[in-house]
């Protein structure tokens, strides 16, 4: 074989570590350029017409080759990208599903937070006991007609010392996130309180609007009354 190859213009050999798959063995190019007065007669410049036919097709097959195979590593790169992209696309939408799912999570204790405030502060009022309804309250209570907090806790102890008992009603309650750990509540309230010696029945009603804030893990306040009151008006 190697005899015969010798007598070739090209040879076209199988060899993996070439990108083309392939490499070409020339032995008689540098005789052509270097030496063209060997082939100068009709049977040496057919030869050369061959070998530069031979050539110019193993080149083009060569660049061919490379441009395939190039091709096939832009579609694998690009494959590539694709797959880390998606799966940066996933990893952001996991992330911003359990931030919202957490959000939701928390606000939904929150919520029970100040349901429950609303409880409690219903259950101390209708046991007529100022330290614990004002202990609902916030240090810097306010409301939106100019009651102060010690103006509303000498109210409060007044009524409770007054009537014997007090029915506290809440209706339409509702809550609403406003910003992070502050809350607008608004409600009916209807207030029934009784004197027994007397036979006297007092009846109030009011629609109610407060700001509610989340002050730990698990306390909510009453932070201002911004319309309506929950107490009497003397």
């Amino acid at each position: 074989m190697d005899e015969i190859s010798t007598l070739l213009p090209l040879t076209v050999l199988k060899d993996d570590k070439h990108v083309a798959g392939w490499k070409i063995r020339d032995v008689i190019e540098g005789d052509i350029k270097g030496h063209p007065q060997y082939f100068q007669h009709p049977l040496g410049e057919q030869y050369v017409k061959i070998y530069d036919k031979l050539k110019k097709f193993l080149d083009e097959r060569t660049g061919y080759k490379l441009e395939e195979r190039a091709k096939k590593e832009r579609e694998q790169d690009e494959e590539w990208r694709r797959k880390t992209q998606e799966e940066e696309r996933k990893k952001q939408e996991e992330g911003l599903r359990q931030m919202e799912q957490e959000k939701v999570a928390l606000l939904s204790r929150e919520k029970q937070l100040i349901t429950d405030l609303y409880n409690k502060f219903k259950q101390a009022y209708e046991s007529r006991n100022d330290s614990p309804v004002m202990s609902f309250l916030a240090d810097k209570w306010s409301a939106g007609d100019g009651t102060t907090i010690a103006d509303l806790h000498d109210n409060l102890k007044r009524t409770f010392k007054t009537y014997n008992e007090i029915r506290y009603n809440l209706q339409n309650f509702r809550i609403t996130d406003i910003t992070e750990k502050l809350y607008h509540v608004s409600y009916d309230v209807t207030i029934t309180s009784i004197i027994y010696a007397l036979d006297i029945k007092h009846e109030e009603k009011s629609s109610v609007v407060e700001e509610v804030i989340i002050e730990g893990p698990n306390r909510a306040k009453i932070n201002r009354t911004i319309s309506g009151r929950f107490w009497y008006i003397e």
